[in-house]
């Protein structure tokens, strides 16, 4: 038995990524892939551009098909009878047709892409300003894949021009990402007016969804939430925001043109490809396993009927311990949670 660095391995498997195709082939006689495998199809309008759509294979979180926000008269019919059903046995009225309704993955419910263009033609991610009053651009880099089909990464040309090449090819970009609602923390902040001064409470608490339901969106770019420290500040001033959702990025879905095409915008003559990151059903758990409020904390100020900024200000400035000791309690409660793959 051959046994190989970890490190070696790694460089092999990132040479066998640039090689090899990135796209999965789609059974046309029924057969179910993984959970999320993508199919796209691409639909003609009469008066204006067409667009593509994705049809992903059910994936369950937590034994819950995921689903996709449609109108409701572009929903499979599947979506409609169901819809249709319910309101009929919970004796609701008729949804109009524009009506926006959750459709499931199994019920073939298909999401419209956004598309980002990599490459040649695409805009700067960022601007810097550099020595001598220029500017140096920061484009998304073109996967080694694309370049090895023709794909080229975008010019640093201050003034936009591309080189001079003959053979065009184009690169388009969306992201599908799985939004799972979760329980948020909130603090409340209470002033009394005591003998002798102010007494602040603060009570931190969550807020829970009343909708749990998975979803799917498509995203140009899927920019990952990272869980940002909280400051004593952010906490008095409520300025800190606690994401209602934990999402995960499922695939990256790439359209590219033909040499030359006629249009730089994508049709049904550009080739898609599915780059994945999730193949399995998920379970999601938040660190928080049980709901209930922290711990209040309460503070003494020699403040007179302190109220609003003078208050907080004033806390900040001489009761530091107390605040920091609000932010990490805040910070510590905090619902984020994984997912895990079962």
């Amino acid at each position: 038995m051959l046994y190989l660095h970890r490190k070696i391995h790694n460089d092999l498997v990132e040479k066998a990524k640039s090689l090899l195709p990135i796209s999965f082939g789609h059974e046309p006689d029924g057969k179910l892939g993984h959970a999320w495998a993508t199919r796209v199809s691409y639909k003609k309008q009469k008066d204006k551009e067409g667009y593509h759509s994705a049809f992903l294979t059910a994936g369950l979180v937590n034994g819950i098909p995921a689903a996709i926000r449609m109108v409701l008269k572009e929903a499979p019919l599947d979506t409609q009878e169901r819809i249709k059903k319910e309101r009929y046995e919970q004796k609701k009225p008729k949804l109009a047709d524009t009506a926006m309704v959750d459709s499931f993955l199994d019920e073939n419910a298909s999401v419209r892409l956004h598309w980002r263009r990599i490459g040649t033609g695409a805009n700067p991610t960022s601007i810097t300003a550099t020595g001598n009053n220029g500017i140096s651009y920061t484009f998304e880099k073109v996967p080694e894949f694309f370049k090895r089909l023709g794909v080229k990464d975008a010019s640093n040309n201050p003034l936009g021009y591309e080189s001079l090449d003959l053979n065009v090819r184009y690169l388009t970009a969306c992201d599908l990402v799985l939004h799972q609602p979760r329980p948020t923390i909130f603090t409340s902040l209470t002033t009394e007016s005591v003998v002798g001064g102010t007494q602040l409470t603060a009570a931190p608490g969550y807020q829970i969804p009343k909708d749990l339901q998975p979803r799917v969106t498509a995203l140009e770019k899927f920019v990952a939430v990272t869980e940002e420290p909280i400051s004593p500040r952010d906490v008095l001033y409520r300025e800190f925001t606690d994401p209602p959702a934990d999402l995960v990025h499922l695939s990256t879905v790439y359209a590219l043109s033909p040499t030359n095409p006629e249009s730089e915008n994508p049709d049904a003559s550009w080739k898609i490809f599915v780059k994945y990151n999730i193949h399995w059903n998920l379970v999601h758990a938040s660190r928080v396993q049980t709901y209930n409020p922290p711990n209040r904390l309460t503070l003494f100020t020699a403040l007179a009927a302190g109220v609003g900024d003078t208050l907080f200000n004033f806390i900040l400035a001489q009761n530091n311990d107390w605040a920091a000791a609000l932010a990490n309690l805040v910070s510590s409660n905090r619902a984020y949670g994984k997912f895990f793959a079962v």
